[in-house]
């Protein structure tokens, strides 16, 4: 029986030793296996780091020149604001606030009250700035298109004028007046207002009847020879026979041509006019 026993056992020790050698061999493959995977591992990482760089193409050098010198301004035209011959001033405003037919000063009646560059004072509300009331007045003959508006006589002709309520930060003392200085710009514009106006006021008598209350606002542009282009009514809140009286009026307003230091100063278009013309009811 012990032999017996003992020859039963020698088989099961080779089969022990077979295990543990398999077992041995497949660990070694493992560990053969992930040093391999880890040396791949660090190649690919570092590989771009210590490869040798790709050489940069040689290209010419280029330079840009910069003009670095001041840029001049175009002027941009202020607002027009008409000088009545009462506020003419010989002397040109230290701030050019305004462009007008006229040098003027300006000056308030009561405390400045707002932040506007006008004078305070009491009126009507309206949407426009009025500094003094007076009914229109008419020429008795059309102004010559041939004379400047910079050397022509001073105008017959009186827009209507009805004072506005204004909040303005006027602190010099006086009658109202604005800051404003005597442009070929303000000179033009003078001579065209008057021109469209006093036809204006002289249709609007004659069909007076034919007309509602409301504002025609008509566009158009006068050109380097004084010729009106692109007229045109943008709004109307009136009717068709005011809208008629302002086409009528600015068509045979009969400009002169700009003078040369005026056309220097505006696009080559010329001059962009928007005038609204208003029928109050009182």
């Amino acid at each position: 029986m012990t032999t017996a026993d003992i020859m039963f056992a020698q088989p099961g020790n080779r089969t022990i030793d077979h295990e543990s050698n398999a077992r041995a061999v497949l660990w070694a493959l493992l560990a053969a296996i992930f040093i391999h995977l880890v040396i791949a591992f660090l190649l690919a990482v570092f590989g771009g780091v210590f490869s040798p760089a790709v050489p940069i193409e040689d290209k010419p050098v280029q330079l840009t020149f910069v003009d670095l010198s001041p840029v001049p301004l175009v002027p941009k035209n202020s607002a027009f604001m008409e000088t009545d011959e009462s506020k003419k001033s010989a002397e040109p405003p230290k701030e050019k606030t305004f462009e007008s037919n006229a040098n003027s000063i300006a000056a308030s009646e009561l405390p400045a009250t707002g932040e506007a560059p006008l004078p305070s004072q009491t009126g009507k509300d309206r949407p426009f700035v009025d500094l003094e009331t007076h009914a229109s007045s008419l020429l008795t003959a059309r102004p010559t298109p041939a004379v400047k508006p910079s050397t022509a006589a001073a105008s017959a002709y009186r827009a209507y004028k009805d004072r506005t309520r204004i909040s303005g930060r006027i602190t010099n003392r006086g009658v109202s007046s604005v800051n404003a200085l005597g442009t070929p710009l303000g000179r033009y514009m003078k001579f065209l207002l008057d021109a469209v106006g006093s036809r204006w006021y002289t249709y609007l008598d004659q069909r007076i009847d034919l007309i509602s209350i409301g504002t025609t606002r008509v566009v158009f542009t006068v050109d380097r020879s004084g010729e009106v282009k692109n007229l045109k009514v943008v709004e109307n809140t009136a009717n068709e026979a005011l809208a008629n009286v302002c086409i009528q009026s600015i068509q045979e307003a009969q400009l002169p041509p700009m003078p040369d230091d005026l056309a220097a100063t505006l696009p080559a278009e010329g001059l962009d006019m928007d005038i609204p013309f208003t029928i109050y009811p009182n």
